[in-house]
């Protein structure tokens, strides 16, 4: 990343994005950023090399709102990130970054392909979340296995 787009990042995550680590009982490292602005959001996701959605209106008693867009980047990339980018932030985001680094967990493995067949096979029944739960990974993961974008396998 060039230093201009990193200098840019740490400023707007600085004023919109959240660092995350523990969460329940999964341990994550997880970069999050949502904003109205769709040309925003889509740089941050560039950077990120990851996707964007545009979040659902979940009442129509606010369809005057604007759209959401929100991009998110996980695992070890989102650790490396935020470490990178600490030193940029202010007090209470080297905090969380701090929090979400020491917490952070990465999944004990790579799936193989039996592990994606047994997968597939419990989405019917379970949810994904429970699904993430049985196999310490986070459900983003769960839900690439199941669409078949999920390319770490061993």
């Amino acid at each position: 990343m060039k230093n201009e787009d990193l200098y840019w990042l740490a400023g707007w995550l600085e004023g919109e994005g959240s660092f995350i680590g523990k969460s329940g009982n999964q341990t994550k490292c997880t970069i999050q950023a949502a904003c109205t602005d769709e040309d925003v959001i889509a740089r941050v996701a560039t950077l990120f090399e990851s996707p964007y959605v545009k979040s659902n209106r979940r009442s129509t008693d606010r369809s005057h709102w604007k759209d959401v867009y929100r991009t998110t980047l996980h695992g070890e990339r989102a650790k490396i990130l935020m470490l990178t980018l600490s030193p940029l932030m202010g007090k209470r985001s080297q905090e969380q970054i701090k929090k979400a680094v020491d917490s952070y967990q990465p999944s004990k493995y790579k799936f193989t392909k039996e592990l994606i067949a047994e997968i597939k096979s419990l989405s019917g029944i379970m949810s994904q979340k429970k699904i993430a739960q049985k196999f310490d990974t986070d459900r983003t993961t769960i839900n690439k296995i199941i669409n078949n974008k999920y390319a770490d396998i061993v």
